[in-house]
């Protein structure tokens, strides 16, 4: 497996050696009648992991891909911040996510901001919008 995961990766044209660059791989999840299962890769540098990250795009049209893996109150604060993502970016803005934040046009918020300012948990677009308004003046 280890083999095969850095032959991907060097596909990617990104030098990883078996052995020395990897820490840590194993396959996650239930076995099952379903082979599939993810990879999951730990490397012995953050700037190998970004590197890789940064050219993932590359595997369009496959059926790989790579994802960072994040715990799981981060993937559940990311679920609902997603929401507002969208939202923005049907206003036109420009709007992403980085770990557990949006961020827009430049500004920067957390999930707790988000909802502490409208009182209810799910995104109405109107106070999204009033939220971004006022923190991007």
């Amino acid at each position: 497996m280890e083999e095969k995961v850095c032959e991907l990766i060097n596909k990617l044209q990104i030098k990883i050696e078996k052995g020395k660059d990897i820490t840590e791989i194993r396959r996650i999840g239930k076995e099952g009648r379903n082979n599939k299962r993810p990879i999951l890769l730990e490397l012995r540098t953050w700037n190998q992991k970004m590197e890789i990250l940064r050219r993932k795009n590359k595997l369009k049209g496959t059926e790989i891909y790579i994802n960072e893996d994040f715990p799981k109150e981060v993937l559940d604060q990311r679920r609902e911040l997603v929401k507002y993502m969208k939202a923005a970016r049907e206003r036109g803005q420009n709007a992403n996510l980085a770990y557990n934040k949006l961020k827009v046009d430049g500004s920067i918020y957390t999930l707790d901001q988000l909802t502490e300012e409208e009182n209810i948990g799910n995104p109405d677009e109107r106070m999204v919008k009033t939220n971004m308004a006022k923190r991007t003046v």
